[in-house]
């Protein structure tokens, strides 16, 4: 009797080792079925690849150059725009809110215009824009004009911001590049006062000059 256990123990573990062995083999051939996993990512455009985008983006500085020197220009013109127009600082202060008004046109249909007419569409229609109302301006025409034409410039401004700040934004090093880009917002933006100051300081020449300038 003592002697038939050691018999039964062995074949008990002999079948344990069978089945694992099966089991093993049944993963094995499951995982040489299974794809290899993939871990691919599409390489980010960067600044000056491929070489087209360096003009690119040197075409987006310039914009937001202009954009720097559009915004700024305002403050240092309204005490020129109040003599020449013979209206009081409440009304020529309007000349801050159309702007806005038309950066605000611009963030509603900005999704619109890039989905219809693509980031060259943006291209054409923002300088444009800006080259239409700074034609205008240039005329010194009635102030209720002037006041609707700084709204096209407004417009011009916000579907650039928008458009250029996405492009960059997907590109590889996008901070450094959107610091540069914001850099030359401000270099705009201190370049005009200075410049339209200048220029019309003590009656040098009429306050639309500037705009000749632009």
């Amino acid at each position: 009797m003592l002697g038939r256990i050691p018999r039964k123990t062995k074949v008990r573990n002999n079948s344990e080792i069978v089945e694992a062995e099966a089991s093993t083999q049944q993963t094995e051939d499951r995982n040489e079925t299974l794809p290899s996993p993939s871990v691919a990512f599409e390489e980010l455009p960067r600044w000056n690849s491929p070489k087209v985008n360096a003009y690119r983006t040197a075409a987006t500085f310039w914009s937001f150059v202009i954009m720097g020197a559009n915004d700024a220009a305002y403050g240092a013109l309204i005490p020129y725009l109040e003599k020449y127009y013979h209206l009081s600082y409440t009304v020529i202060s309007l000349v801050f809110l159309t702007p806005f008004a038309g950066y605000s046109s611009a963030a509603l249909l900005n999704n619109a215009i890039h989905m219809k007419f693509g980031q060259r569409g943006i291209a054409f229609l923002g300088p444009l824009s800006h080259l239409i109302a700074y034609t205008v301006i240039a005329l010194h025409p009635p102030y209720p004009v002037l006041i609707i034409i700084f709204a096209l410039a407004g417009f011009g401004n916000g579907i650039e911001d928008g458009a250029w700040n996405a492009w960059i934004g997907n590109m590889a090093n996008a901070n450094e590049i959107l610091g540069f880009l914001h850099g030359f917002y401000g270099l705009g933006a201190v370049i005009a006062p200075l410049a339209a100051t200048t220029m019309v300081v003590n009656d040098r020449f009429p306050w639309y000059t500037f705009y000749y300038l632009m």
